[in-house]
């Protein structure tokens, strides 16, 4: 019940360990932090809630480039 319909602010706050938690057993586990948080980062700039922007501004310094893309993309939409 708690997958429901959960906020993308606390989706994009798991972390890799959370992830691995909240999903355990679930196919969103076999796709990984990385494509979960790239997939939250492009609902978040869908979501046209700007106050959800200060969610994706921090990974645009990820190390991860498909992330730092998705989060870029996602504060753009947001501006």
């Amino acid at each position: 019940d708690d997958l429901t319909a959960p906020p993308l602010r606390d989706l994009a706050r798991l972390g890799d360990e959370g992830c691995r938690k909240v999903f355990a057993g679930s196919p969103i586990k076999r796709i990984g932090w990385t494509r979960f948080l790239r997939n939250v980062l492009y609902a978040v700039g869908n979501s046209a809630r700007t106050d959800l922007r200060d969610i994706a501004e921090p990974f645009i310094a990820d190390d991860h480039p498909v992330i730092a893309d998705a989060a870029r993309w996602a504060v753009d939409r947001l501006t």
